[in-house]
């Protein structure tokens, strides 16, 4: 799902309709309904997942980060420091992705001097998605293992869960 979408400009409603196709993947997997009543959050920290807008952000400022890091002589360099003659047309203008880089920079509170050094670039982008990812986790596993377990138990939807010592017999 997230192949190439480093070098594109998302839009926030892109990135909510991949967020949704995602989360419908997910909860395929964890094979949980939508009247089952589950939180996305519950089951994202069962399954030890993170938004894929989070992951389609790292990948974007993991490639800001390289390009920044080429010869000026580099076609993509040089792509991304090109600057286009006259007026852009009346209307709101189209998202440019160093616009969306920006943005995501500055949301994560990064400037151009950290890319150039390759190990501090990747910690300081990796560690804000980490950081995410844990506190997702910390919240969410008992309460869903617990809804899991209830709903193994009762529910049409989950395949029973085989005990220890079922499967010691066998």
């Amino acid at each position: 799902m997230t192949y190439g979408l480093e070098t594109a400009p998302l839009r926030k409603v892109e990135e909510r309709k991949l967020d949704v196709a995602e989360m419908k993947i997910l909860r395929w997997m964890a094979r949980v309904t939508k009247m089952d009543c589950i939180r996305n959050n519950y089951i994202r920290g069962s399954l030890k997942e993170t938004e894929i807008s989070k992951i389609v952000q790292e990948s974007r400022l993991r490639w800001y980060g390289y390009l920044l890091r080429r010869n000026e002589d580099h076609v993509g360099r040089q792509a991304m420091e090109m600057k286009i003659e006259g007026n852009r047309p009346r209307g709101r203008p189209e998202t440019r992705w160093k616009d969306v880089v920006q943005k995501d920079m500055r949301d994560k509170h990064l400037d151009e001097v950290e890319a150039l050094d390759r190990t501090l670039w990747r910690r300081l982008w990796a560690w804000s998605n980490l950081h995410f990812k844990e506190k997702v986790i910390k919240g969410c596993v008992k309460g869903v293992q617990q809804v899991i377990k209830e709903m193994t138990m009762s529910g049409p939807y989950f395949l029973p869960l085989q005990s220890s010592e079922a499967s010691s017999k066998k």
